[in-house]
This record gives structure tokens, sequence and C-alpha cells, in this order.
């Protein structure tokens, strides 16, 4: 098949756009929760659900989208899926039950886990010699839509961030109709078919060999406390602070600045330095975000959410990179069960992480997890040396 990228410019665009409805309003939930809190009458535990189910249940798909390849093709799961996205946004958009919101969001994660995973195998198929650069441009876009709609969390009603991404859902799907170039994914499809038993043999595969398991350990630590934690600051900023929702949302993507920042760098970084190494500063970094966070000036927390950002990115990129060590044959059960591992542990940290902060006041619970991770940190690094002195 022609790898020109003339030919399928169009068609890598359309893919962006399609990706940009699915994380358009994902940062901004932390501060959309202030608004569901008042609308509804909510405490922060049942308002932080339409976080959580959702994460929950994209972790959860995300297992069973080469599935969906297999019994359909990607192109009709990534058709399928931008219906599904478009009708349960403009639901949620007009609804004034939480609990059909509720219901909503968990078939939005369904539905969402199918579009990101179904695009990076088509960018591999299409873009095979500039792959690479097309999945750091679509990273690279997804973030942009992230920080976009948590900084219009300030402005426009949280009824508004889900309308918004099903008019860019339905000029999305009209672009894959007309113009997708669905004959040669379908032809890329055909040579692809593997046979579920063999995918099922991939995850056995995956979960045999037990030097990844730490990594996978290092991937649900990370996004546990990340995730647990930054659902919980919109809110603490809102009541303790007395921050209002617009002062939120031009704070909140400071973390994912920081993230696109590291990115950008990390590439040279990991020629200095080992994966290992990374790692533990990530979490170096991350611990000392945290403890500083009882400081009580506003000011500094812009600082302090750039290297929260700064340090999440460094764990993450250098341990979700593990999954590139898999064969080719099973790489893509590695990258689905990657994202069941990052969205299971945001799901966990989002229901049991603000727990923690209301009972036990929210700088103890930051030092706490801070000591923690520390602690973590340390036992992981001495361990690694125990092992190379007993060989």
């Amino acid at each position: 098949m022609a790898r020109g990228l003339g030919k399928y410019t169009v068609s890598f665009y359309i893919l962006i756009l399609c990706n940009i409805v699915i994380f358009f309003n994902v940062s901004a939930m932390p501060n959309l929760l202030n608004q569901l809190i008042k609308e509804f009458s909510l405490d922060f535990a049942s308002a932080s659900r339409i976080i959580y189910y959702y994460m929950f249940a994209y972790g959860i798909s995300a297992l069973f989208v080469v599935f969906f390849h297999e019994i359909l093709n990607r192109y009709k799961s990534l058709i399928i899926s931008m219906h599904l996205i478009i009708l349960l946004n403009c639901i949620i958009a007009l609804v004034r039950n939480y609990q059909l919101i509720l219901i909503c969001r968990i078939w939005c994660g369904i539905s969402g886990s199918i579009v990101a995973p179904t695009s990076l195998t088509i960018i591999k198929d299409l873009f095979h010699e500039t792959k690479e650069e097309k999945i750091g441009y679509l990273f690279g876009a997804n973030s942009v839509a992230g920080i976009t709609g948590t900084l219009l969390s300030g402005y426009f009603s949280w009824r508004l961030l889900f309308l918004i991404p099903a008019i860019m859902g339905v000029i999305a799907l009209f672009l894959l109709v007309a113009l997708f170039p669905r004959q040669d994914l379908l032809r890329c499809d055909k040579r692809r078919k593997m046979g579920v038993k063999r995918l099922l043999g991939n995850y056995v595969t995956i979960f045999a060999q037990s030097n990844h398991i730490n990594v996978f350990i290092l991937i649900f630590i990370n996004s546990f406390i990340c995730t647990g934690f930054y659902s919980y600051f919109g809110y603490h900023l809102k009541t303790y602070y007395r921050l209002s929702l617009l002062d939120i949302s031009y704070i909140l993507p400071l973390s994912i600045i920081g993230s696109i920042l590291m990115n950008f760098m990390i590439g040279k970084i990991s020629r200095i330095f080992s994966s290992d190494r990374i790692i533990q500063g990530g979490f170096f970094l991350l611990a000392i975000s945290l403890l500083l966070f009882k400081v009580s000036w506003t000011w500094i927390i812009v600082l302090i959410m750039l290297i929260f950002g700064i340090a999440r990115a460094m764990i993450h990129s250098m341990a979700v990179s593990s999954w590139l060590d898999f064969p080719e044959s099973i790489r893509s059960n590695a990258s689905s069960f990657n994202s069941f591992i990052v969205f299971l542990g945001g799901s966990l940290g989002v229901r049991i992480l603000p727990c923690f902060f209301r009972t036990a006041g929210f700088t103890f619970a930051a030092q706490s997890i801070a000591l923690a991770i520390m602690a973590i940190s340390l036992l992981s690094t001495l361990a690694v040396r125990l092992q190379a002195l007993s060989k």
C-alpha cells in the first residue's frame, strides 16, 4: 500500500479530530465537579463518580478493543464509537437526572476506549515511515484539547462542555464517512487478522513475562496518585482557597503544560540517564510537589503544578514505553493492557484518595503520600542494587 503523506493527510487530521472529541473535557472534570456539586446538591464523593465511572469503564473496555477489531473491523469500530460519543454527550448536556448522566459516562468510557487505540493502529499502517512523528502530533493535539477544555471550564457551563465535543463529533463522523480511505484500511485489516484464540494467548504471554510486572506496578501507582490528587485539587482550591471557577481553570492546565514540556525533553534526557533513574527522579519530584502543597501562598501553586506535571510525565513516559519491548505480534495487546492499568489505577485513585484527603486533612494526607512515595522509591533502588550484587 502506498505510504505517501499526501494521500492520507486528510485521514490523519480526521483521526486527530476524533481524539479531540474524546479528550476535550476529560482534564476539565475536576473543575466541572464544582458546578455539578452546586447544581445537583451533591457532596464531593457523589459528584466524583462522573470521573471514576468513566475511567473504570475505559480501563476495562481497553482490554477488549482488539476483539472489536477482529469481530468488526477498525473502520466500523471507529464509526460506531463516534455515533455513541455524539449521542451520549448530547444526552448528558440536556438531561437533569444525575444518575442518567453517570450511566452515560460509563458508556462514554466504553466508547472512548476504542478511539485512541484504534487511531494508533491506523497511524501505524497508513503512516508507517513517519508513525512516531504522527503519534507525537496526535498526543500533542490531545493535550491541547485538554488544556482548551479546562480553560473553558472557567467560562462556560458544564453542559456546554459536553455539547461542544458532541458538535465536533458530528463533524468528525461526517468526515469519516465522506473522506476516510476505508478500502485501504480494510485491506490492512485482512493482513492483521489473527483470531480470538491467539489474542487471548497474547494476554497470557504478557502476564507470563514477570520482568514487566514491576513496570505495570509503577504505572498503576503513578496513575493512582496523580489522577486521585488531580481530581480532588480543583475542589480543594474552591473550598480552601476560595478561588473562582475561572481562577481554577487557569491553574489546573499547568500540570498538563508541565507534562508537555517534559515530553518534549524526555528523548534527550533518556539518552543521558537510564529509565530507572528517570522514573526515580519523577517520583522524587512528585513527592516534593506534594510536600509543597501545604504552602499557603496561592502564587506558588503555579510552580508546584508545573513540577507535578513534569514528574507525572517522567514516570509515565518511561514506564509506558516499556510495552514497546514486547514483540510486534503482541504489542497491541500490551498497549491495551497498559491502558487498562492506567485507567484502573486512576479510577481507584479518584475513588479512594479524596476520602483520605477529606478525613485526614489535605496537608497531612499530601505529606503522608509524599513520604510513602519516597519510601517506595528508596526500597525499589535498594532492591535493584541487592539484585545486582547477588549476580
